[in-house]
């Protein structure tokens, strides 16, 4: 299908738990591709040693998985790597800074990817598919596509000009550090760049740092003031 790798899902509760969490599926990832798992750890991670070992990072599958059809890579699995929530955020789906521009969009676009499990957000019943979220500020439906090859297609702006999405790739956020904050102002002992900013790598494979706060329609929505603002921190 080409699609990039799933949100991660809590295998070691009960399988009607539903939610996913924000950072890859591990069973997906480890060991087969990706055989450090401390390469998920950002040094400056307040919580860095805690997860060195492999055993930090092994979880009991909950019976009720074990045998589950379906969306179930942990079948028959007594244990599972979680890697999930540690020092990088990884939503799985194109962004567009749009729907980002204002508290309310963006609280929309959030409670739909980031509260995954509560109402209609993200679980590991639809973390593949793509999702549809209006935004308050304007009624208008915007698309949330997930991570695949060749999403940018579904980007393009101008049709007389499709060759410009070449740069979309460059623009769409896959990975970034955690963002601790309280109302725009960082947690003490949990923030991991101080001043406050992140490494955001982006679909075509290259890393930027930037500072917090960013304008509403930055690419960069995870550091926009309007997002760290909201009433719902931290997030994301």
């Amino acid at each position: 299908s080409g699609n990039w790798v799933s949100r991660a899902v809590p295998y070691h509760r009960v399988r009607d738990y539903g939610k996913v969490w924000a950072y890859a599926d591990g069973v997906l990832l480890y060991p087969e591709y990706l055989s450090d798992h401390s390469v998920t750890l950002c040094p400056s991670d307040a919580q860095f040693e805690r997860w060195l070992s492999e055993e930090s990072i092994m979880y009991p599958v909950h019976e009720t998985w074990k045998e589950a059809e379906g969306d179930n890579p942990v079948k028959g699995l007594d244990s599972y790597p979680l890697l999930s929530d540690r020092s990088y955020v990884y939503w799985s789906m194109v962004i567009p800074p749009k729907a980002m521009t204002t508290a309310e969009d963006a609280f929309n676009v959030g409670f739909y990817v980031a509260s995954a499990g509560q109402g209609d957000s993200m679980n590991f019943e639809n973390r593949n598919a793509d999702a549809e979220v209006t935004m308050a500020s304007t009624g208008e439906t915007v698309t949330l596509f997930r991570l695949r090859e060749g999403v940018e297609r579904f980007l393009v702006t101008d049709i007389n000009n499709p060759a410009s999405s070449a740069e979309t790739v460059s623009r769409i956020p896959v990975n970034w550090d955690t963002l601790v904050t309280s109302f725009g102002n960082p947690v003490a002992n949990e923030v991991n760049h101080l001043p406050l900013g992140a490494n955001v790598l982006f679909m075509d494979g290259h890393v930027e740092y930037a500072r917090y706060p960013q304008p509403s329609d930055s690419h960069f929505f995870m550091l926009s003031e309007v997002v760290e603002n909201l009433d719902s921190a931290p997030f994301p």
